[in-house]
């Protein structure tokens, strides 16, 4: 809207993607753990999950409008640094270094998998489809 649809789509876009259980691990200690956090700190992932709107629980609306996707090419977080200098160099920029800039928001770095519950994990299935059907994305169980 800001821009005009003319230069917008005349632009390259692109954007990261993520394991969507993975990112929402990722958020979940993000909200809990920042300075002036908005999560009590007795609040579980499953509660967090539940209690969220669907709406933060996915990035779909940061590469899609009206349900379709608008970016030209999609990056994997798995593969962050390799792709995104691959994207970069192909549009005429150098290879960077990435910071780790939010690195100490987790404090556990056990595997994503051990922190659900079974309506936890089918509710990021049922609102990540998208992501995960496009990218082959798979919730890697490792709990017993």
């Amino acid at each position: 809207k800001r821009i005009g649809n003319s230069d917008f789509n005349s632009y390259f876009k692109f954007c990261v993607v993520r394991n969507p259980w993975d990112r929402v691990v990722s958020l979940y200690y993000w909200r809990l753990n920042r300075p002036n956090h908005k999560l009590p700190k007795s609040t579980s992932l499953a509660d967090f999950i539940q209690k969220s709107n669907p709406n933060e629980l996915t990035d779909s609306h940061i590469y899609s409008i009206d349900g379709k996707s608008v970016v030209d090419r999609f990056i994997k977080y798995e593969n962050l640094i390799i792709e995104l200098n691959k994207c970069l160099n192909e549009i005429g920029i150098n290879d960077i270094e990435l910071p780790n800039a939010k690195s100490g928001t987790r404090k556990t770095k056990s595997h994503y998998s051990l922190l659900f519950d079974n309506a936890s994990v089918k509710k990021i299935a049922d609102i990540c489809s998208w992501e995960i059907e496009k990218f082959g994305y798979e919730f890697d169980d490792k709990r017993e």
